[in-house]
């Protein structure tokens, strides 16, 4: 889980978040066939990322 968490965050700053000049709120979420499902929202202002919330995850049979 750490490293899918992970993952996004370094892909939100590859896709230029540090050009965002206002808030916004990017909603993330993976789905493993078979296997989980995970998804959560990133809240970032003025190029940072403020929060991470709304997290929410399952397993799927």
């Amino acid at each position: 889980m750490k490293r899918i968490f992970l993952g996004f965050l370094v892909m939100f700053e590859l896709m230029g978040v540090n050009n965002v000049s206002a808030s916004s709120i990017y909603k993330v979420a993976h789905t493993t066939r078979g296997s989980w499902h995970a998804s959560y929202e990133v809240v970032v202002s003025h190029s940072q990322i403020k929060s991470v919330k709304k997290v929410k995850y399952r397993a799927i049979y």
